[in-house]
């Protein structure tokens, strides 16, 4: 296994938190000696933490959060004394950080999207710890990505990541054997449908997250050629194991990454761009959209959503299958007024003179992409 050149390490509410629910600082120190060591070895790593609601809970001596803004303000005064302790141990090793606070918004949109990634590479680039958290102060459930694991597997895009640390309070993902007993799985190979049923949802009380978010981060990881390991966060005897994965090896689970790989824009369009709308065609579009060619409005037979050109729509065969998505060059009422129609007759359905594709194949990625990956370049 080769090892990391670009490493993301998300680590949860549970593990960053002692039995009072406060801030566990001997884990948060020994987490920060690690950062900080594979940084001055030249190493890219990124931190995406949790834990800014539980430890201005504690600060703030609330037993729970009742509503909403409640929360918020809990995030706004935890998220000062994550950034305040992460800030002083990392001084400490000669190691500068940044706070980066992110909402889906800010990967949604293409151009928030590369300013992000910009800003991230230029603060790599400098020798600096990026620190990141979803922006919780102001975020609504509308446009929050709902827990870190999401998040951590949308930065590994902005950053070009080849792994995706998840420190756990497991040892890895645990599947049933013959006996209905949990054992340890070292390789993954696919998520599966089988092993997606293997998961559980979180325990904690205050993690948003659960097994089935985490190998739902590590399938969009894998789109972009990045592998994922899942290890325990505070081993028995031990520290936290990034040394260890930074190095290639393998303390828990690691979910291996295909073959293949989305490129450059795609990649955002596959893991990052909302979905606005979907079409259904018929057997043969779905057959050329498979081969690398572009949708065109003679393969249209349905349209759903309300949405505008540039938007992104998913794109489902005669099954309902997922077959690809892709930014569509048309709006919806403009497809439903075109499908079925020859290329050549658009202009004069439609009364002037547009593109000749619904969905052109160079803003398009189709599904076998979406399962698989391998080979990549800049997103």
């Amino acid at each position: 296994m080769s090892k990391a050149t670009v490493m993301v390490v998300k680590v949860g509410t549970k593990t960053l938190t002692d039995a009072r629910g406060d801030l566990d600082l001997n884990f948060m120190r020994a987490l920060s000696r690690q950062l900080c060591t594979l940084r001055r070895q030249g190493q890219g790593v990124v931190l995406v933490t949790s834990g800014a609601v539980r430890a201005g809970m504690f600060q703030l001596g609330l037993r729970e959060c009742r509503d909403l803004p409640e929360q918020q303000a809990a995030a706004a005064v935890g998220q000062i004394r994550l950034m305040r302790t992460y800030g002083d141990f990392c001084r400490d090793d000669g190691v500068d950080v940044a706070q980066v606070l992110l909402s889906r918004g800010d990967v949604a949109d293409r151009q928030r999207y590369l300013n992000a990634r910009n800003t991230l590479h230029a603060l790599l680039g400098r020798g600096v710890l990026p620190i990141i958290n979803e922006n919780d102060t102001v975020t609504t459930e509308e446009i929050q990505f709902g827990d870190n694991d999401q998040l951590a597997a949308q930065v590994c895009q902005l950053v070009t990541a080849d792994v995706l640390l998840f420190l756990t309070d497991i040892d890895g993902f645990l599947m049933p054997d013959a006996d209905g007993r949990p054992q340890l799985v070292r390789e993954v190979r696919g998520v599966t449908p089988e092993v997606l049923a293997a998961a559980g949802g979180s325990v904690s009380g205050f993690g948003r997250g659960g097994m089935t978010s985490k190998l739902n981060a590590a399938r969009i990881a894998a789109r972009i050629g990045c592998r994922t390991v899942m290890a325990r966060g505070k081993p028995e005897h031990g520290e936290p194991p990034l040394l260890a994965v930074a190095a290639g090896e393998n303390p828990g689970t690691t979910f291996h990454p295909g073959e293949r790989t989305l490129k450059g824009r795609k990649r955002w369009l596959a893991t990052s761009a909302p979905v606005e709308g979907a079409l259904t065609v018929d057997a043969g579009a779905a057959r050329a959209l498979v081969g690398g060619k572009s949708l065109l409005a003679v393969g249209v037979r349905a349209v759903e959503g309300d949405f505008g050109p540039g938007d992104l729509v998913v794109v489902r065969g005669p099954d309902g299958g997922e077959v690809a998505r892709g930014l569509s060059n048309y709006a919806a009422d403009e497809i439903r007024r075109v499908q079925g129609c020859r290329s050549d007759a658009i202009a004069a359905t439609l009364g002037y003179h547009g593109a000749a594709e619904v969905v052109h194949c160079d803003n398009l990625a189709t599904a076998d992409l979406l399962a698989s990956s391998g080979e990549g370049d800049e997103a």
